[in-house]
């Protein structure tokens, strides 16, 4: 006898090799992702139960120093059924789906320990007695004939549940079912409820309104075929991926929205929050309770809508496969062969019962179901054991499905959710924190009542982001429609919000507790994000946008104009914050100028390219005493440093240092070779297509054949038009010099000036002498850099290796 597979967590204990107890039915990961309970002496182990096998694997964990191999054997003989968590009690039903003394071929044994008993060896159906007490037995140890071993990995230490079972007692119930009750221990981890509803149950919610969707969720997206064998999984009584829920009228907020389809009012409040599992139930409720065709793509993404059957025949036939029985049928109903003809007709019920295609659309219609039954078994009198047939393998089973569902309490804190769904929603696009503050500000009542219109933090940051790219390129831009966006992130803003407000609240507790020893701490990381009160974002937004904005002025000081030409984009969280912080006195030359000195030892220091958000903090906790009382120079300023070897490995754009010499050679007052006439800056370095070129060009290389190592280096470079680079070519310096003199009319002596402004000896040039080139201008960038960060650079003998 087979039965639907089901799946258990047994926690193991890792000293004694003891499992604890049957713990919950649902995927490992996403257990360990919602509890996050650590336990140093406890495992997890995963044990999947299918027709009259138990296999343990490690698809979701990394095991060692269990017991024996738990693989290929009727080890059990209990299916899982449902699951509820009430205070710290553990109640599961379990069904009996073998009996054992009709199979006594099957070698499953368990061994039984008994606190205050002896070990004893019994058949596997005396692991849950008809009744008694589990006050200490356990499952010792799980025998069963190995043909492998499905898992040797090293297992972290972590409990399934973080609970230790204090006491259990088991009740027989009526139809071979046993109810187990657990008094669970708690090791501080959530308790939450694990359940196992109806499918038809579910879909009615869904109709009504009860289950509904954060708003934080991405739109309803599976394809026909998805579909299709989605509703072959239910028809066949498949495990189905767990759901996961949110518990409504908590700390967690969220605006919600119905499922797709869902005929919903707006004014209705949800019961629960659909966290995991939107594709699956959008798909089911709108192909099983809807009542409309459904909108889904097909295998060219092309939209399509269509109505789903299921071949009774095909359905009831031995040894058929149910995909090819489960039909797709366009939104008219007619399916259409070559040249238009007609190859199938279901336009009305006679021709459905004709051709025996059952809706699927009916299944919870008793009514429809029963006027279709009609129909159908009046064609001929065999029909009414194929409807038998038909009713047991596919409505009874879909009726009676289970979807496996985990319920989170309303407790559950807004990170610990951001948590759950990126850890289960792995098939996705990631959450997006900002996403999340999204639906929270949008579910914020208090707001709504004040001003009579949820608050939109999406429509805020367009609004915000299309006014700082349009006035300031280096910031990138945002597209209205797709809200794709390039350059400052609405991340980095709300980061930089973040780093503000928590500074401020540092200072106001220390002033009202001088001397206090654990102030609160300066942070941006994304708890502190997601428990940004609405109040608070809407006091700081503006000051913030200013504050982005005089950064955008301050980074066109220092010739940095386009989001490409950006060292850091991830430098603009401080600079930001530490702006607003400064106010008006972001403004006095002085507080520039160390700004600026900050800013490039940074750069060229090369310090924000791993994980940043600690130098975050500093730089906040730091830069801004340092500018206003004269505190001690910044963890920025005194770790930077910028060694004589590094210039001529910097050879792209991937590398911060790179485009910082760039743009220092910029705002030195570089004049263009070909429009000699002004400075490069902001205003002509997109009409004059300005990039950086190579002073050597790669064809004078191939015909001299110096060391090519360092034709790439940043010391061959500098900031030229497209005009001047089509001028010089393949041609030696001494050559292009000279035409670049013809076409502007200039003197060579103009012309030698122009060439000093980007820090090169123009007689190395017109000599054609690389080396000498070399080594004169790499001394003089070397000065650049100093004079940028305020300090010597560790000088080394030149090293020609590359990045």
């Amino acid at each position: 006898m087979s039965l639907r597979p089901s799946t258990l967590i047994l926690p193991v204990h890792h000293r004694t090799h003891r499992l604890d107890g049957v713990a919950r039915a649902a995927k490992s990961n996403a257990a360990r992702a919602i509890l996050g309970s650590r336990a140093s002496a406890s495992v997890a182990v995963l044990v999947t139960i299918s027709g009259s096998r138990v296999r343990a694997t490690s698809s979701h964990t990394v095991i060692s120093r269990c017991p024996r191999e738990l693989v290929d054997g009727a080890v059990l003989g209990f299916v899982l059924r449902d699951v509820v968590i009430n205070g710290l009690t553990l109640e599961l039903t379990l069904h009996r789906f073998l009996d054992v003394r009709r199979t006594p071929c099957l070698p499953a044994r368990a061994r039984i320990a008994s606190r205050g008993s002896a070990r004893g060896e019994a058949p596997v159906t005396r692991v849950l007695p008809d009744r008694g007490v589990l006050m200490g037995p356990v499952l010792q140890e799980m025998c069963a004939p190995t043909k492998g071993a499905f898992w040797r990995k090293r297992l972290r230490e972590r409990a399934a549940f973080g609970k230790i079972v204090r006491e259990a007692s088991v009740n027989h119930l009526a139809g071979g079912a046993w109810r187990v009750m657990m008094r669970m221990g708690s090791r501080g981890a959530r308790v939450v409820a694990l359940d196992g509803p109806s499918l038809g149950r579910m879909l009615d919610d869904v109709a009504v309104g009860k289950i509904q969707l954060p708003d934080f969720q991405r739109q309803w997206k599976w394809d026909d075929d998805r579909i299709r064998a989605l509703l072959a999984t239910v028809t066949l009584d498949y495990p189905l991926g767990v759901a996961m829920t949110l518990e409504t009228g908590g700390e967690s907020q969220f605006k919600a929205r119905p499922l797709h389809g869902a005929p919903v009012s707006p004014r209705t409040v949800p019961e629960q929050l659909l966290l995991d599992g939107q594709q699956r139930l959008t798909s089911l409720f709108q192909a099983l309770r809807s009542g409309q065709a459904v909108e889904t793509s097909d295998a060219r993404n092309k939209p399509v809508r269509r109505w789903y059957y299921i071949d009774i025949s095909m359905a009831v036939g031995e040894g058929t496969d149910r995909d090819e029985a489960i039909r797709s049928i366009p939104e008219d109903r007619l399916v259409r062969g070559p040249f238009g003809r007609t190859l199938l007709d279901l336009r009305n019920r006679d021709a459905e019962c004709a051709q025996g295609f059952f809706p699927l659309n009916l299944i919870f219609d008793a009514d429809g179901t029963g006027k279709w039954q009609r129909i159908y078994v009046s064609a001929a009198e065999d029909r009414w054991d194929i409807w038998s047939a038909f009713q047991e393998k596919v409505i009874d089973t879909v009726k009676g499905f289970k979807v496996p569902l985990i319920r989170l309490p309303k407790e559950t804190r807004k990170d610990a959710v951001c948590s759950v769904f990126e850890r289960v929603n792995t098939g996705g696009v990631v959450l997006n924190v900002f996403e999340l503050l999204t639906a929270t500000y949008a579910g914020d009542a208090d707001y709504t009542r004040e001003h009579g219109k949820d608050f939109s933090l999406s429509q805020e940051w367009l609004t915000t982001k299309s006014m700082l790219g349009a006035a300031f390129p280096v910031f990138g831009s945002i597209d209205r429609d797709t809200r794709q966006e390039t350059g400052l992130t609405s991340l980095d803003f709300l980061q930089a919000m973040a780093l503000t407000q928590t500074w401020q609240r540092k200072q106001q507790y220390l002033a009202a507790n001088p001397g206090a020893a654990s102030p609160p701490a300066v942070s941006c990381k994304r708890r502190d994000l997601l428990h940004l009160p609405l109040s608070d974002y809407t006091a700081l937004a503006p000051a913030v946008t200013s504050a982005f904005a005089w950064a955008g002025h301050f980074l066109a000081s220092q010739h940095i104009f386009r989001e490409r030409d950006l060292p850091y984009g991830s430098q603009l969280v401080p600079l930001a914050a530490i702006a607003a912080l400064l106010g008006n006195a972001r403004r006095e030359p002085k507080v520039q100028e160390g700004l600026a000195r900050w800013y490039w030892c940074g750069v060229l220091g090369e310090l924000y390219g791993g994980v940043t958000d600690t130098r975050f903090v500093r730089d906040v906790e730091q830069v801004v005493p340092w500018l206003t009382d004269g505190g001690p120079e910044p963890d920025t300023i005194s770790e930077a440093s910028f060694q004589e070897q590094r210039l001529h490995r910097l050879t792209s754009r991937n590398s911060a240092a790179y485009k910082g010499v760039h743009a220092l050679l910029m705002k030195e007052g570089a004049v263009d070779w070909a429009f000699q006439e002004e400075e490069i800056s902001e205003q002509n370095l997109t009409g004059w297509s300005v990039d950086i070129r190579q002073i050597f060009p790669k064809a004078w290389f191939q015909r001299t054949a110096p060391d090519p190592t360092r034709m790439t280096s940043i010391v061959n470079k500098t900031a030229l038009s497209y005009r001047a680079y089509q001028t010089i070519g393949a041609n030696s310096p001494s050559v292009y010099l000279t035409a670049l003199e013809k076409e502007a009319g200039t003197s060579g002596d103009w012309l030698d000036d122009v060439v000093g402004t980007h820090h090169i000896d123009p007689m190395t040039l017109r000599t054609d002498d690389f080396d000498t080139f070399y080594r004169d201008r790499a001394e003089r960038l070397l000065g650049l850099v100093e004079r940028a960060m305020g300090k010597a650079v560790v000088r080394e003998g030149a090293d020609s290796g590359r990045e």
